[in-house]
């Protein structure tokens, strides 16, 4: 969720497009990229960045062949000497971010924050660094990031219960039920969407509403939220065949 992803065909792009006027990847490195053929594109790089230490495309390319061969940690070190070269070099900050993110890596922050210093409006970056921090357990530095990007939240169930979940620990209940409520809209199949949906309007005091979005739902967890729902209203008798199952 919230990866680049940049595929090896928008990795080889992203490159091009962070060259000056008129520069072009060599295609010894640009072919076996777009084609998967991730060592052949490892080898060639090295053989040119040999040559070429200061070139912040070949590192760059490097870093995707060696994020396509599974080497994370040379990877981002092979994004982070690009940046060294070229700080602002796009490909290398998106690819070291998305590389970092995807892997978990404890370096994931700092590729996101040098990301979104030079890019504060990309809504992917601001996805990504609210979910690390939701994963931390830390709220408060998750909520501005999934503001950012809460049109992209938004669509992702997991993502946009995230969200909800932290807006709710905050005492805005309210909003965390229009986030699910949006969320649920655009994916109308997720039984979890409907769940998530129904938690918030609880606890957003709105019983009656949550009981209705939960009402013919099969996911378990649901059918056992519905029946505490019904037995929190006193009708035990709805309740008890949904808390009994």
């Amino acid at each position: 969720m919230f990866s680049f992803r940049p595929g090896l065909i928008l990795a080889l792009g992203a490159i091009v497009g962070s060259l000056p006027g008129g520069q072009a990847l060599d295609p010894g490195v640009a072919r076996p990229l777009r084609e998967g053929r991730h060592a052949e594109a490892l080898a060639r790089a090295d053989a040119l960045v040999a040559r070429a230490p200061n070139d912040p495309a070949l590192w760059t390319a490097r870093g995707f062949a060696l994020a396509g061969l599974g080497r994370t940690e040379e990877s981002l070190n092979s994004f982070d000497r690009a940046l060294r070269v070229s700080p602002g070099f796009a490909a290398a900050l998106r690819g070291g971010a998305d590389t970092a993110y995807r892997a978990r890596s404890p370096r994931a922050p700092g590729f996101l924050d040098r990301l979104l210093k030079a890019a504060p409006g990309d809504a992917t970056a601001h996805a990504m660094a609210a979910v690390l921090a939701f994963e931390r357990g830390e709220c408060s530095a998750a909520l501005p990031h999934f503001g950012a990007a809460r049109a992209m939240v938004e669509r992702d169930p997991l993502a946009a219960s995230q969200f909800a979940q932290c807006l709710v620990d905050t005492g805005r209940a309210t909003e965390a039920v229009a986030v699910l409520r949006t969320a649920r809209d655009a994916n109308p199949a997720s039984a979890d969407a409907a769940y998530n949906l129904g938690v918030a309007l609880r606890a957003a005091g709105r019983r009656d509403e949550a009981a209705g979005v939960l009402a013919g739902q099969t996911l378990p967890a649901a059918m056992s939220f519905l029946g505490v729902l019904h037995a929190e209203a006193g009708d035990l008798q709805r309740a008890l065949p949904l808390l009994e199952r």
